[in-house]
């Protein structure tokens, strides 16, 4: 069986290799993109445990974002730039080499189990590095299209099939203005990227909850997921019965709305959006059920 450690290096190494081609699909890298993903390696060192040829791979990435970081005057350019691309394509390469052997010491039934969410881990991967330095290009958004395209069975993922219908009714070679726009935006809501530096900040943006106009909880029955700005779950849940709702911690036929906390609970045994909120999506989307899906912000002003 395939253990928690385990399935967190294979995480690790999943997302860090689909951010390396989220940075040079476009066939360039800047400081932006080098300081997030040191950003974001310093984080995972200070909440994951990684196994000695994980960090070996950690390691030879915090190397590159210091040498990328190191030039005083400017973003590194011209034969300077090349030779660091090729270091990180080769970091990509031994990252791949890798994670197959990280999968083939699982048995078959934990990769069959787990197959769909090491592609997610990808994709959460691209999509950071995508969004990286706060813009999207022409380059980018093929990239993404054509990933996609290739993995087309994650259309019937509740949350990433956000993008699929984005590219059904957007032409890539005649986006909009609006359209890049709309596209960063549901990038940057589902990396969870903030405005204050963190890579891996804050939970599942507004892109993907349902809109309530006026939320009254009173005698309604509410699920709460994720961590809270407003305060622990014992505090988030007397708030919640203080408004007249009553507050169960397993999905039910009757839950009227699942709350999720601003903040990513930091669970990297579970995909980024986490369970309750598949299990809600799927329900939604299979059963028509009646849950509305809603962020803190929505309900805590």
């Amino acid at each position: 069986m395939m253990t928690n450690y385990k399935r967190t290096n294979i995480k690790f190494l999943t997302v860090l290799y689909g951010m390396i081609e989220g940075f040079y699909c476009d066939l360039t890298m800047n400081k932006d993109e080098a300081l997030f993903l040191d950003t974001w390696l310093l984080e995972i060192e200070s909440s994951v445990y990684l196994d000695p040829l994980s960090l070996e791979i950690y390691n030879e990435a915090r190397k590159f974002t210091q040498i990328f970081l190191s030039f005083p005057d400017g973003e590194p350019q011209g034969k300077i730039l090349d030779e660091l691309l090729t270091a990180l394509e080769h970091l990509q390469d031994k990252i791949g080499e890798q994670l197959d052997k990280a999968i083939a010491d699982c048995t078959v039934r934990d990769v069959n189990k787990n197959s769909s969410i090491i592609i997610t881990n990808e994709f959460q991967g691209l999509c950071k590095g995508l969004i990286a330095d706060g813009h999207i290009a022409i380059e980018e958004v093929r990239c993404l299209a054509d990933w996609l395209d290739e993995n087309a069975f994650l259309q019937d993922d509740p949350i990433i099939s956000k993008f699929y219908s984005f590219f059904e009714e957007n032409d890539v070679e005649n986006l909009s203005s609006n359209g890049f726009e709309r596209l960063k935006r549901l990038l940057v809501d589902f990396c969870g990227s903030d405005t204050e530096g963190n890579a891996d900040g804050m939970a599942l943006g507004e892109s993907f909850f349902d809109l309530v106009d006026e939320l009254n909880l009173n005698g309604k029955v509410v699920q709460l997921t994720g961590k809270f700005k407003y305060g622990s779950r014992k505090k988030c849940s007397e708030l919640a019965i203080s408004q007249g709702a009553t507050v169960i911690d397993d999905f039910r036929l009757d839950l009227d709305y699942l709350i999720v906390g601003m903040f990513n609970s930091r669970d990297w045994l579970q995909q980024s959006y986490g369970k309750k909120i598949m299990i809600a999506k799927e329900y939604q989307a299979e059963r028509n059920h009646k849950v509305k899906i809603i962020s803190e912000s929505q309900w805590v002003k």
